[in-house]
């Protein structure tokens, strides 16, 4: 069953079936990665945020967000397929290319905020054991 959506210049044919193999296939995927990925995530961002509750929350947004982003996507952009083989073929490119750009954003985000974070707890470190050579005012 297909249903037409009309917008002023655009008419989009939607296929009741499409989107829900869109939505089991996407939802498959995204949460199998987030999963996978969810202990050695939570570990590393043990080591940035220095406790297990910034570690926690930040571990859950980024599987939320690595489920929501393609999940978007792929609803966004898989239709106009002429048919299933086609239609899953892109949508399975579109959760791939989902799962690599939140990959990217959270590789980029680990790399920039890990050394101030490590050079901040080395430093705190230093100056408990009393071995940091303070700065002093004159």
């Amino acid at each position: 069953m297909q249903t037409t959506i009309s917008h002023p210049g655009v008419t989009l044919a939607v296929d009741w079936m499409q989107l829900i193999i869109a939505a089991v296939l996407t939802l498959g995927l995204t949460t199998t990665v987030a999963i996978v990925i969810n202990r050695s995530l939570f570990g590393v961002l043990q080591l940035i945020c220095g406790h297990d509750v910034g570690a926690r929350f930040w571990t859950t947004f980024a599987s939320v967000l690595m489920v929501i982003g393609p999940l978007f996507l792929v609803f966004t952009a898989a239709g106009g397929a002429d048919n299933l083989a086609d239609f899953v073929r892109r949508a399975v490119y579109l959760v791939s290319f989902g799962l690599i750009a939140a990959f990217l954003v959270m590789g980029a985000a680990v790399m920039l905020s890990a050394p101030s974070q490590a050079m901040t707890r080395l430093r705190s470190a230093q100056i408990a054991a009393g071995s940091a050579d303070l700065p002093v005012n004159e």
